[in-house]
């Protein structure tokens, strides 16, 4: 994965993706409502700046012009007149934190799922936004109320000629098995299960522990680092295979709500109905408040005490892997990254304890944004980092030159929708795995603070 820097006037620009927010070493933290209305304020006047600054450049070198698109009811009136045959339908509250496969295979329950995937990877099936910004779309999207997803003509043609094939004599139609295993169910939507391979007594033994709280609606679980998600060759445990484990009085094995990094360790959410699933994958939309917090150590330490970050990122899928564009100003195929950071604490200059509050969660954002944003990579993360990512200055800690240090990512906190006893809404925190607390204590950092904008 390679992350590519945006040119303006032949200068390289690195600070355009965050906005500063100078506060003093020893100056104490304001409450969260105050801090995110000072970050409000401090973006609009850092815009403004920066349209100042841009009227008095010359027109050679003025940045490309912002995409403005259509709006969706100019193109809702376009598309009236077409007759392509191309299907539009507008996600109501319904399908509002979707995911983009499910919503199409509940529309046209008969396609193949690699028929769809296929249409989906050639840009066949994409989505409008609200603001009528058409947006390459992939399987994992959570779709937002308003949106418009496109459908082209050869979905109808083929649900329709698998529909009539698998027919069986009685006239019922057979649902067809996926054999995907990030859609792999066991019930509860009428599909049938992929055969996953049998757990043991002790893979059963340790999935218990995971789970750090369980409801009628949920399960949360604290997700070790080192552990995918999903299996494939040269993969031996992953969450999917494991989901039966977690099945307890329920009869069907629970559906994954999100996606962690294989490196990045804590809170994973699993729903225990398709409902479920629908309604927590909305907190994952893009939204206006933080509903989860992520700790970790940085190499370095960043210019301001606490700020917003805001990116755009490409991600363009390649032969040689994911090739990954970040830029200060949107594009038609870009998508926005955006979150909060409060440093916590700090060792001089060489390293620090950060919360990070996302607001959008794009694939790999925090730590894009940590290492190329802050200019302080995640400790242990050398995909994004480099040889950053182990300064000899931590020597003492670890081997610089082994590389095998762990990722010091760490999903914290989450706050539930459901309310608990009081009235307040639930706030489930993961415990700190060892490598993490480790070096924390050596650096006589703290392991209980609580994160000042989700408190609990």
């Amino acid at each position: 994965v390679s992350v590519l820097y945006w040119r303006k006037g032949g200068m390289l620009r690195r600070a355009g993706w965050i906005l500063q927010a100078s506060a003093g070493a020893g100056s104490p933290l304001v409450p969260a409502k105050t801090l995110r209305s000072e970050l409000d304020q401090r973006e609009r006047e850092a815009m403004r700046r920066e349209d100042a600054e841009a009227k008095k450049l010359p027109r050679d070198v003025l940045p490309p012009k912002k995409y403005r698109p259509m709006s969706l009811r100019a193109r809702e009136e376009v598309m009236r007149r077409e007759s392509s045959g191309f299907e539009h339908i507008t996600v109501d509250d319904d399908a509002f934190g979707q995911r983009l496969d499910e919503f199409v295979l509940g529309k046209y329950p008969h396609l193949s799922y690699k028929r769809m995937q296929g249409m989906v990877e050639k840009g066949l099936i994409y989505r409008y936004r609200h603001t009528g910004k058409r947006q390459i779309a992939t399987m994992t999207d959570r779709l937002q109320r308003g949106e418009m997803v496109v459908l082209p003509p050869a979905v109808r043609e083929e649900a329709a000629t698998l529909s009539h094939l698998n027919e069986g004599r009685d006239g019922i139609v057979e649902p067809q098995i996926i054999d995907d295993p990030a859609l792999a169910r066991s019930g509860p939507d009428g599909r049938p299960a992929r055969k996953r391979p049998p757990l043991s007594a002790k893979l059963r033994e340790e999935a218990f522990k995971w789970v750090v709280y369980k409801n009628k609606h949920c399960i949360v679980l604290n997700k070790p680092s080192g552990v995918p998600i999903n299996g494939g060759p040269g993969i031996g445990i992953n969450v999917a295979d494991m989901l039966p484990a977690w099945k307890f009085s329920n009869p069907h094995a629970p559906l994954l709500v999100h996606r962690l990094d294989r490196d990045t360790s804590g809170i994973l959410v699993l729903a225990r109905n398709p409902d479920a699933q629908r309604m927590l994958g909305r907190m994952f939309v893009r939204r206006s408040t933080p509903y989860s917090v992520y700790w970790g150590v940085l190499v370095g330490k960043p210019a301001s005490k606490f700020g917003r970050i805001r990116m755009h990122l490409e991600v363009n899928k390649q032969k040689g892997g994911t090739h990954i564009v970040a830029r200060t100003t949107p594009t038609r195929d870009s998508r926005a990254a955006i979150a909060e950071y409060v440093v916590n604490a700090s060792a001089s200059d060489f390293a620090c304890h950060v919360s990070f509050y996302p607001l959008t969660s794009q694939t790999s954002q925090l730590r894009i944004m940590a290492a190329h944003a802050l200019g302080c990579p995640i400790l242990g993360d050398a995909k994004f980092g480099g040889d950053e990512a182990f300064p000899p200055s931590m020597s003492s800690f670890f081997d610089p030159d082994e590389k095998g240090i762990q990722l010091h990512l760490h999903h914290r906190k989450i706050q539930l929708p459901y309310k608990n006893s009081t009235g307040e809404f639930e706030v489930v925190n993961a415990p700190v795995p060892p490598a993490l607390a480790t070096t924390m204590k050596k650096l006589g950092w703290s392991v209980e603070v609580d994160d000042v904008m989700l408190p609990g």
